[in-house]
C-alpha cells in the first residue's frame, strides 16, 4: 500500500495543486468582488406611470420566452438610468430572466445558462459546492480556508518527500520511488 501511495502521489500532486491553486483564486476573487465592489451612483426613481405599460411589455417577453414557465416574482428597478426587470420563475432550475422593460428585449442572453441539460446541471451544482454557494458568505470562506489548507499540505508534503530524498541520496539509494 505504501509502495502505491508514493507511486500515486507526485502524479495527484500535480492535480491537487492545479485544484488548490484555481479553487482558492476563485474563493479569494469572490471575496475580493463580495467587499470591493464598485460604488453604485444614486438610481433613478422609476416614473409610475410608466409602470403599467412596461409590465405588460416584461409580461409578453416572459411568455414569449418561457410559455409553459410559471412566475414567482417580477423586479423592476433603475440601474442608474436604465430601467430593467428581473422574471424569477418557481421552478428552481430556470434561469431568472433579465429584460429591459421600454423595449421588451432580454438582456444579456445566456444561452449556457439556460441549458438544462443533466451535464449541465451537475457542472452547475459542482461549481456551486466547489465555490460554497450554498453556506453563502461563509461557505465561500470555508472554501478559502479549505484551499489553503490544501496548498499547506501539499507543499509541506513536496518538503518531506525532498528531506526524504535527499536522506536516501546520502545512503547511495538514488531512485526517486522507494
Amino acid at each position: 500500500m505504501r509502495l502505491l501511495h508514493r507511486w500515486i502521489a507526485p502524479v495527484a500532486l500535480l492535480f491537487l495543486l492545479i485544484i488548490a491553486m484555481t479553487g482558492t483564486y476563485m474563493q479569494a476573487e469572490a471575496l475580493w468582488t463580495a467587499y470591493h465592489r464598485e460604488p453604485v451612483s444614486t438610481p433613478q426613481p422609476l416614473v409610475v406611470s410608466a409602470v403599467p405599460e412596461w409590465m405588460s411589455a416584461v409580461l409578453a417577453t416572459a411568455q414569449r420566452d418561457e410559455p409553459q414557465g410559471t412566475i414567482a416574482a417580477i423586479y423592476l428597478r433603475m440601474d442608474n438610468t436604465e430601467p430593467r426587470a428581473q422574471v424569477f420563475w418557481t421552478a428552481r432550475d430556470r434561469v431568472p430572466l433579465s429584460i429591459d422593460p421600454r423595449t421588451g428585449k432580454v438582456l444579456h442572453p445566456r444561452a449556457d445558462a439556460r441549458d438544462n441539460s443533466p451535464s449541465r446541471k451537475l457542472s452547475r451544482l459542482m461549481l456551486e459546492l466547489h465555490r460554497g454557494d450554498f453556506l453563502g458568505l461563509p461557505g465561500r470562506w470555508l472554501g478559502l480556508f479549505c484551499g489553503l489548507a490544501l496548498l499547506t499540505l501539499a507543499l509541506t508534503g513536496c518538503i518531506m518527500y525532498v528531506k526524504l530524498y535527499c536522506q536516501r541520496i546520502r545512503l547511495r539509494r538514488y531512485p526517486p520511488f522507494w
